[in-house]
């Protein structure tokens, strides 16, 4: 993906979190944005342990500041982590985070003992996924039928499946699209800017209904607004969204995911741990974009879970949103 295009994303996402300084890695590459200054760990004895090896080090670096170590989130909650500061997050370009990089590599040793990961950085989960949005959704004009067009079946209330999509909320005007008829949710919070412009990604979650309902006409959408007008949300409070969205209803048939990060590791984020923990003593299956500019590099939030036989509680999506086509006949169908 161009440069260019990356950095694009990155000043509408930053837009959209002007209270929290954002820097992009891993170290001078480009491949994902995070919080600026900050390490996610998880809560408790781990929480105690990665801050004071990180305290230590910097105590033993001349130029590193350890006054700056310290809990900046909750002792404990449900998501099962909380953030450390480790850094000025006003020191720097967007491509410098030395006290991230230094604390990370600070808990490497005790990492390799403890046999798993103990530290990560506090990314940013959005529904561009690699920074590079696909161009759907296209309007159709007046005088052409949507695409994907609707499946001809029919809807039944005894047997439709529940579709919880968690992504920006529903626009006003929903409704008058015929095949959302059995879709609810939350209203998006603020569709334009000052001057009267649609924000970026305004009607995302609106779409992704829209393709759910054309290509799986018997299901019982709901739509929640979990992510902020840029589509983004801190992966520290990403397993707190997903918690909220599931409490709210209830555990859905398929959880429509389209958010989510690359983190130049397998093995998922840390934030949704938790979730992806009590995911898998449900019957819902998870339908995760794996992001839209066809890269290698594997995005999150899960890595594909370990499940019991006849288990299968978490679907990647289509790698390009450019290349994959909804097959009509499930409503577990998977999307960039």
């Amino acid at each position: 993906m161009a440069p260019q295009r990356f950095h694009e994303q990155f000043d509408q996402i930053q837009r959209s979190m002007p209270d929290v300084p954002l820097a992009t890695g891993p170290d001078d590459s480009a491949e994902f944005m995070y919080e600026k200054g900050v390490v996610l760990v998880r809560d408790g004895e781990e929480a105690r342990i990665v801050e004071d090896t990180v305290r230590a080090h910097f105590t033993a670096a001349p130029d590193l500041d350890q006054g700056q170590v310290r809990r900046a989130g909750p002792q404990a909650n449900r998501s099962g982590v909380t953030r450390i500061r480790v850094g000025d997050p006003g020191e720097g370009s967007r491509g410098t985070d030395r006290a991230v990089a230094q604390a990370l590599r600070a808990v490497h040793e005790r990492e390799a003992r403890a046999g798993h990961r103990m530290v990560a950085r506090n990314h940013v989960v959005h529904i561009a996924v690699n920074a590079c949005p696909g161009d759907e959704p296209v309007p159709v004009p007046v005088s052409e039928p949507p695409n994907p067009a609707a499946a001809d079946t029919a809807y039944d209330p005894d047997r439709a499946v529940g579709v919880l999509v968690v992504d920006t909320g529903l626009t006003h005007d929903y409704r008058s699209c015929a095949l959302l008829a059995h879709t609810d949710g939350d209203a998006q919070v603020q569709e334009c800017d000052e001057q009267g412009i649609l924000q970026q990604y305004v009607g995302h979650g609106t779409f992704i209904a829209g393709l759910v309902a054309a290509v799986a006409p018997s299901t019982d959408i709901t739509v929640r607004g979990s992510l902020n007008d840029a589509g983004a949300v801190l992966e520290s409070e990403f397993g707190e969204k997903l918690f909220e969205a599931v409490d709210a209803g209830g555990w859905p048939d398929v959880l429509s995911l389209s958010a989510g990060t690359s983190n130049g590791r397998t093995d998922g984020l840390l934030g949704v741990e938790n979730f992806m923990r009590e995911l898998r003593e449900q019957r819902t299956l998870l339908v995760a974009a794996a992001g839209n500019n066809g890269s290698a590099p594997p995005s999150g939030p899960p890595p594909t879970p370990t499940c019991p036989a006849g288990r299968t509680p978490c679907c990647p999506s289509a790698p390009c949103a450019a290349t994959a086509s909804p097959a009509p006949a499930s409503p577990t169908t998977a999307h960039g």
